[in-house]
């Protein structure tokens, strides 16, 4: 027994799911790369040249937020005049392979007219419903659009027909 050797190191376990993560000593924290989104509880557990002592009393709960991810297609190309709508400003956020509920903000938002042009930015901001559980993306996400020119196109009926008539 060699209780009385110094500390080397320190190791953390996550409930649920037995996750670990280590540091030398001296540390001053322990960082889980990645940990899921969930509550969890840890348990420490010191290590020297006689190798690991009991765990720790388990923490409180502790909450790790997930971070959804935005992803946005680009949308067909729209007619000048055309004011964007919800076909062309559908951005989505998941988490896990899960929709995540949430408020978008859009720039430019919806309704607005775009001057005709190729690749103009669309960008989106997200906030979930949920913030006991997740984050918001650090990051907008951006797609582009083209707005093509409207064409038109004028009959002046036959000219060979047309009579011209002066009032004296």
């Amino acid at each position: 027994n060699d209780g009385g050797a110094t500390i080397t190191g320190y190791t953390a376990t996550a409930t649920p799911g037995g996750a670990t993560a280590s540091c030398s000593a001296p540390c001053t924290g322990i960082t889980f790369d990645p940990l899921p989104a969930g509550t969890y509880t840890f348990t420490i557990a010191a290590t020297n040249a006689a190798g690991s002592g009991v765990a720790s009393v388990a923490s409180n709960s502790v909450v790790v937020k997930g971070v959804p991810s935005l992803s946005w297609s680009a949308p067909a190309a729209i007619v000048y005049g055309t004011p964007l709508g919800a076909t062309q400003l559908n951005a989505t956020a998941i988490y896990d392979g899960n929709a995540v509920a949430g408020t978008f903000t859009y720039t430019p938002s919806a309704g607005t007219e775009l001057g005709a042009g190729a690749n103009q930015t669309l960008s989106a901001t997200f906030v979930p419903s949920d913030t006991t559980h997740f984050v918001a993306p650090p990051a907008p996400v951006t797609t582009t659009i083209s707005v093509t020119k409207v064409v038109t196109t004028t009959s002046l009926g036959t000219l060979a027909t047309a009579r011209v008539a002066f009032v004296a």
